[in-house]
């Protein structure tokens, strides 16, 4: 189903993704929103679109505007396409923003994250993800 490997060679592949629609009207006021997600290091927004126009090939209502964000079991997809057998399970829970952390505090080596452009050390960057992956999975609280 996905070809979350091919999306890190390459540059297109198929990844999880979920579309919030928002009212045109909101759009400024939302990107500063968008962009203080992204210098919290969260990131993760995919496209935003333009008032009632697709994005990503998914249908918005007029005066909507279409915010696409990675989200899902990309990660896993990623070890389960390597050939490593993967079951996941999902969980949901409610949390209140203040008791998350950041991942670099959480573990004793920091998250690294993908480049938001296409590098020419696709393999190395398959392997860091992999790894980051691995690690966050199996490094003791």
């Amino acid at each position: 189903m996905t070809r979350v490997l091919e999306a890190i060679d390459t540059g297109s592949g198929k990844l999880l993704a979920n579309l919030r629609e928002i009212p045109g009207s909101a759009l400024s006021e939302a990107q500063k929103v968008l962009q203080s997600i992204i210098d919290a290091g969260i990131g993760g927004i995919a496209e935003v679109g333009k008032p009632g126009k697709s994005v990503l090939d998914a249908p918005v209502e007029n005066g909507k505007v279409g915010i696409a964000a990675y989200a899902g079991v990309n990660a896993m997809a990623a070890v389960e396409e390597t050939g490593i057998r993967v079951d996941t399970h999902p969980i949901s829970t409610n949390i209140d923003f203040n008791e998350l952390k950041k991942m670099d505090e959480v573990h004793s080596r920091p998250y690294t994250s993908l480049p938001t452009t296409r590098s020419s050390t696709s393999a190395n960057m398959r392997s860091m993800v992999l790894e980051d992956v691995l690690f966050n999975i199996l490094e003791p609280a």
